[in-house]
């Protein structure tokens, strides 16, 4: 598991496969599953950050 920190994102993320997601609000109550297309948009995200 990586831990990813960034300004950009508040809420937490996991991708535990790369292709399912789920977000955990800041509440820890709240958590919801992502989409695929939500998925690839999160990522994109973070590899952005993690490569620049």
């Amino acid at each position: 598991m990586s831990v990813v920190g960034a300004s950009d994102f508040h809420d937490r993320f996991r991708t535990p496969d790369r292709s399912l997601g789920v977000i955990i609000g800041s509440s820890l109550n709240k958590i919801d599953s992502f989409s695929t297309g939500d998925v690839a948009a999160v990522l994109r995200e973070v590899d952005g950050t993690l490569n620049s």
